[in-house]
């Protein structure tokens, strides 16, 4: 009888002592990296089309229908300091 096949192991992720791991979702904007905890996060959706809000302030892009509900969708660079998207 042959033995059973080795379990794959995972590589060692070295941690400093006393440091925590966090899980967080990689963003780039305006060639800058920004990371966002998953636990702020409740989903990440693709959202066509967007509706225009007359007379919104400039970050708001319009809002969107989620699943029946609307969802204010904003642009985040200025409000970073970063130039706006074309």
């Amino acid at each position: 009888m042959s033995a059973p096949p080795a379990a794959e192991t995972v590589p060692d992720q070295s941690v400093l002592p006393g440091a925590q791991r966090e899980r967080a979702c990689l963003v780039t904007l305006g060639g800058h990296l920004f990371a966002v905890d998953v636990r702020e996060a409740r989903e990440v959706v693709m959202l066509e089309p967007l509706t225009v809000v007359p007379g919104a302030p400039a970050p708001l892009l319009g809002v969107a229908n989620l699943r029946g509900s609307v969802l204010a969708v904003v642009e985040p660079r200025p409000l970073l300091g970063l130039p706006a998207r074309p």
